[in-house]
Order: C-alpha cells, then structure tokens, then sequence
C-alpha cells in the first residue's frame, strides 16, 4: 500500500469517526431538548432540597449531582402577607408601613424604611454561623442614590435589645409598599446558570434544563445565591448576599421594572454583628418597545 493511499485512508477513517461522533451528540441533545418540551415546574413553590434533587433528575441530570450538591447553598425563602399595621405584632418581621424601633434609635438620614427582620425568627431555619440568633435588622433605602445607582444607596442598621420597640410613624416608609407579614422557610439555591461553574460543568444543551431545574420565577430571601437578572455581580470572596428581595404588585414592592434588590453584606462583618460595610444592586429586566 502506498503512503499516499494509506493517509487518505486515515483521513477517511478520522473523518467517519468525527462524524459519528458529531451525529451522536446532536441525537442526543435532540433527545434531551425534546424531553425538556413539556417539562413545567412550580417556580413560585419554595425550592427544598428535596425539592431541587426532584428536578435535577425530571430534567435529565442526575449524571451531575455530586459536582452540583458541592456548591449547594442553604438560604431561608420568604413569604409575604399583607396586612395593616395593627395585625403585625411590635417586633415581628416585616417589609413595607413603619418601623417598630425604639424611641430614641437614630435612622438613616435622607433614607425610607423598606424591611426589618428579626434574626430570632430565622435562627432555627439558617445553616450558616454567621448570622447572629438575635435582635432586629433594618434596612433603610437611599432614593436619590438608588436612582444614581450607587451601591451605597442601602443602609442596615443592627439592634439587638428590643425591649421598648413602638411603632415609629415619624420615620419615613417606602412609598406604595403595603404593610407585610413575612413567613420564612428553609431553601436552598445553586450558582446562575450563567457562572463559571454551570458553564464549564454542562453541555450546551444541558443549560436550559438546569435554568428550569433552579429558576424562581418570584424569589424573596436570606442568603444563597442572587437570583440574577442581568448580570453577575462583581463581588468579594467574603461578602454574602444578606437579603434579596423581588417585586410584587400585590404588596405593591416594585423595583424599578418588575426587577430585585439585592443587598450584600461581609461575612467577616455579621459574624461580629456590624453592618457598616453594604452594597445594594437592583437589576430589572430590559422594557421592549
């Protein structure tokens, strides 16, 4: 045989190779694309971990389960009950109305009161040792520097006695925001499927099943991973998402166009229960005209 012969029939042989190969991968992204077709899950439902390990293997990826339950974050979910003033108890967790603050606690200059949590009410569900078992957290909103977009438009301020809460109708509170109950449960959360991690972990095609898998179509909550809109944010190895919080018309919270808020905080910094050092985003999502 003839080198000649003998090269072509290597090529021949790698092309038939990479061709079998190439074909295989499209019927087997076909195959997965098509079982995505009718695939639905309850995005407003809290995602468990049950939950979650349900959907990995609905979509077709149980294969990656280990490499996805090592970055598995634990957060705690929140639900919203509108309610007036009256029915929320001095001390309770809430988001929207008046602050319940002591007295003589100073607030925020230029700022609205928009949440409060108090920590005592998440201590059993949270699985991180950072942030504290007591007291209240406050966040107060910046509007001239949110509209500026600056990342210092969110301030938080930590009180850990609250034995003469009232409520403080000379604060100022968010616009349009209803007074709101908030209820917490356990969650958990995975990296966007836009991050490194997914993206060097999945095929292509594999993408959009995970989006499914992890998506929250409304997702208020402590802790875990950002529920991004946009683009990933450009943060610190310490820092933490403290609280994310989405829009809803029927508590008439509104971030700009249907979008979230997002406030981080320093692990380093809650672990000691200061709160000097946030950064708050909000991402919306794009008005098509």
């Amino acid at each position: 045989m003839s080198i000649s012969l003998a090269v072509t029939l290597g090529i021949g042989l790698v092309v038939g190779f990479l061709l079998i190969r190439f074909n295989s991968i499209n019927d087997a992204a076909g195959k997965f694309r098509k079982n995505l077709e009718y695939v639905r899950f309850e995005t407003d439902n809290v995602l468990t971990e049950n939950e979650l390990n349900k959907r990995i293997n609905t979509v077709g990826l149980s294969v990656y389960r280990h490499q996805l339950e090592t970055h598995l974050q634990h957060d705690v979910s929140i639900k919203t009950e509108v309610k007036s003033e009256a029915e929320i108890a001095l001390g309770r967790s809430k988001i929207g109305g008046f602050p319940h603050l002591g007295a003589a606690a100073t607030v925020p200059l230029d700022s609205v009161f928009f949440c409060q949590i108090n920590c005592a009410e998440v201590s059993d569900l949270k699985k991180n040792n950072f942030f504290p078992d007591k007291g209240m957290l406050y966040f107060f909103l910046n509007p001239q520097k949110i509209a500026q977009e600056k990342t210092d438009s969110v301030s938080v301020l930590y009180i850990e006695n609250q034995d003469d809460l009232c409520l403080r109708e000379n604060v100022m509170p968010m616009p349009e925001v209803k007074p709101c109950a908030l209820h917490f449960f356990q969650s958990v959360s995975l990296p966007d499927y836009e991050s490194k991690f997914v993206q060097n972990l999945l095929k292509d095609y594999e993408i959009d099943g995970y989006f499914k898998a992890v998506n929250q179509e409304q997702s208020h909550k402590l802790f875990g991973y950002p529920n991004i809109i946009s683009q990933n944010f450009a943060l610190n190895d310490d820092q933490h998402l403290l609280l994310q919080l989405d829009s809803e018309e029927n508590s008439g919270l509104l971030w700009r166009n249907m979008g979230r808020i997002y406030v981080f905080a320093n692990k380093n910094d809650t672990k000691i229960k200061s709160f000097e050092k946030i950064t708050a985003y909000i991402q919306s999502y794009e008005v098509k005209e």
